[in-house]
């Protein structure tokens, strides 16, 4: 499994709608235009490859809120490889990687409970951020 940068424009000529749909929600309707969007100074955008094949997309920022945090934005594994393990073995890899970075912690939102459930399985827990609803990973050294 390997970790590629690409650019939010690579996501949306490469893929289908049905392929990801919570990615398509962030940059359906900024289609053409999402790398001004999600700035790239901000914003950097991966694919997770396997086999040659892509089996997740994933978006990371800096959290503009927490000190030494990194965000991740979306998090979508292709629906042929759900509910197998990919998910987790990603996440574990983005948490190594937060770490090589020096972040003290990761942030997202999860948009519904079984996402919730998900990285509560990871290790996150609910918190809040100017009254925004997080979950939040702090990273030991």
């Amino acid at each position: 499994m390997t970790f590629q940068r690409v650019s939010a424009n690579d996501i949306d000529l490469k893929y289908q709608p049905s392929e990801f749909d919570l990615v398509w929600d962030y940059l359906g309707p900024h289609s053409s235009r999402g790398e001004q969007y999600y700035d790239s100074s901000i914003y950097t955008w991966w694919e997770c490859i396997e086999d040659m094949k892509p089996i997740a997309v994933f978006c990371l920022a800096e959290n503009m809120f927490l000190e030494r945090s990194m965000h991740l934005s979306v998090l979508e594994v292709c629906r042929d490889y759900r509910n197998n393990g990919k998910g987790a073995a990603i996440m574990h890899r983005l948490i190594d990687y937060a770490k090589q970075l020096g972040y003290l912690s990761i942030t997202l939102q999860a948009h519904n409970d079984q996402a919730a459930s998900f990285y509560a399985k990871l290790g996150f827990s609910k918190s809040k951020v100017n009254d925004c609803p997080i979950m939040r990973l702090f990273i030991c050294f």
